[in-house]
């Protein structure tokens, strides 16, 4: 069995480099139900718990069916080690998957198939699309050692996790950080909440298309 960590920023910090007007915080919170979705979907998934201290997270994310969300400390590696003490208090034969909140492309195929590789080894991370930072980072509970930060791919590779090869899978190494990248999810295909967003977004631009 395997628990999810999965973290979530405080909306006045999340996906601050998206220019997309007024929307930024409901593309934070799709993108976050639509990862959940997919990782919800797949086998031997004992809990998810999102960690979070933004209460509007808190309030959109817990009515979500089997999830669970907790109150952490600023700083992501510090809410991380919050997370894996829950769960090693609630489950403590399960392994843990970290995954990154902003995967709305993701699907429950690929989540299962990182899982089943990951199993191969003590711990192990998925790099994102550029090889710079880390979407997901598995490993048992007393072996999980994040180093999320700039160029989190180098730092978990030097902290001694594999690096997974999921080229296969591209809406699990597909984060959305950038606006281009909107564009990229929306051709791979994203979940529900996410989709509906983008609708919004796309009208938003079609409007003011036409109003030049």
């Amino acid at each position: 069995m395997r628990s999810v960590l999965l973290p979530v920023k405080r909306l006045t910090h999340a996906k601050t480099r998206l220019d997309v007007g007024g929307l930024r915080s409901a593309f934070a919170i799709a993108f976050a139900k639509d990862t959940i979705a997919a990782v919800s979907q797949c086998a031997d998934i004992a809990m998810i718990l999102v960690l979070t201290d933004d209460h509007i997270v808190r309030q959109s994310l817990s009515v979500l069916p089997d999830v669970s969300v907790t109150h952490t400390p600023r700083g992501l590696n510090e809410a991380l080690h919050t997370g894996a003490a829950a769960i090693r208090a609630a489950a403590p034969r399960s392994d843990i998957a970290v995954v990154m909140a902003d995967l709305p492309a993701l699907t429950p195929a690929e989540f299962s198939t990182a899982c089943s590789r990951a199993a191969e080894f003590e711990s192990s991370y998925v790099p994102d699309r550029d090889k710079l930072g880390t979407t997901a980072l598995f490993a048992s509970s007393s072996r999980l050692h994040p180093a999320f930060g700039p160029n989190s791919h180098r730092a978990h590779t030097q902290a001694g996790h594999a690096a997974l090869d999921v080229d296969d899978c591209p809406g699990l190494v597909r984060d959305v950080d950038l606006t281009e990248h909107l564009e990229a999810v929306a051709q791979l295909g994203v979940g529900r909440a996410t989709a509906e967003v983008l609708a919004r977004y796309f009208e938003d631009l079609r409007i003011g298309a036409t109003a030049c």
